[in-house]
């Protein structure tokens, strides 16, 4: 199961927190798409085929996602440019921001799963 945000039309995705326990309880693998949810679906202008985005907070959302303790795994968009991407350029992280924000959230994930293997994670 994936926690992406949900739009309330305003043009802006919103995640709550509370359903990554909701489906972790389900039973099933958790995952947090973290550049998904900073997109601003109305932001690429009226045509409907551009989402903006708000790259900026991938490491907020990520940290908070991580905290609740119920993630299984993330999923992001990674770009050697992103703002050239064809798809997703607003919210897509560089290889470097996706390495930097890796490395700060796996450990946690990996502190609150009662584990030290994190020698293990090759970033």
């Amino acid at each position: 199961l994936t926690e992406r945000g949900v739009t309330f039309g305003y043009g802006n995705l919103i995640v709550d927190m509370r359903g990554l326990k909701i489906m972790s309880d389900m039973g099933a693998p958790t995952i947090f798409d973290i550049t998904h949810s900073l997109q601003l679906p109305a932001a690429g202008g009226s045509s409907g085929e551009v989402s903006g985005g708000l790259r900026n907070f991938a490491p907020v959302l990520a940290r908070s996602a991580t905290a609740t303790g119920y993630l299984d795994g993330y999923f992001l968009e990674v770009h050697a440019d992103p703002n050239n991407a064809k798809s997703d350029a607003a919210t897509q992280l560089s290889i470097e921001q996706a390495t930097v924000l890796l490395r700060q959230i796996i450990p946690l994930w990996y502190h609150l799963k009662g584990s030290t293997q994190s020698d293990r994670v090759f970033v």
